[in-house]
């Protein structure tokens, strides 16, 4: 998703538009074929007497999709799809965690292994996006980066950045994105 999002140089705004676009004739046709569209079925699902609280609730969930839709498209702009789809997974963990704590879930073993699992799963998933970011941050300095050892003189030549590589010697490591974010 993210590079077609850059093919086509979309902003957050198109992608949640296009999105919701190609998902529109979806819901039409199960909305058409699962919901009653009778004059009788509208004055019963929206009673006179309700039909505002109702019609509210509609409008503000329509907006509060967009804002999450916005939010997800901007997120995967600024990141990427896997860290999106990674954080997304990983917030379920303390959810998880509390309502062992807190709630009287029980604590079973399944449980309590799912639960280290995941937290273990985002630990190497950030090392390895951290290990990432240190040898791109390293190539395109022109500085080489050993993954076996860390020594302070290594990560103080990382800290303080050479002469960036011009164009005309063409080092394509990453590309940036139209706000000068760098991409994976």
């Amino acid at each position: 998703m993210r590079r077609r999002i850059k093919h086509f140089n979309f902003q957050d705004f198109d992608t949640v538009y296009y999105n919701n676009l190609l998902s529109l004739p979806v819901m039409l046709v199960l909305s058409f074929c699962l919901e009653g569209w009778t004059s009788g079925e509208f004055e019963r699902t929206f009673a006179p007497e309700v039909r505002s609280p109702i019609i509210t609730a509609i409008l503000l969930s329509g907006i509060s999709s967009f804002l999450i839709s916005y939010g997800s498209a901007w997120c995967v702009r600024c990141t990427s799809s896997t860290t999106y789809s990674m954080v997304g997974a990983l917030n379920k963990l303390p959810v998880a965690a509390s309502g062992i704590l807190f709630f009287g879930d029980p604590a079973t073993l399944g449980n309590i292994f799912g639960i280290f699992f995941g937290f273990i799963a985002g630990l190497l998933y950030s090392y390895s996006k951290t290990e990432q970011a240190q040898k791109n941050f390293a190539l395109a300095n022109g500085s080489p980066l050993s993954t076996t050892s860390s020594s302070g003189a290594e990560l103080a030549q990382l800290r303080t950045p050479a002469v960036p590589p011009s164009k005309a010697t063409g080092l394509p490591l990453y590309n940036s994105n139209p706000d000068g974010k760098i991409a994976d």
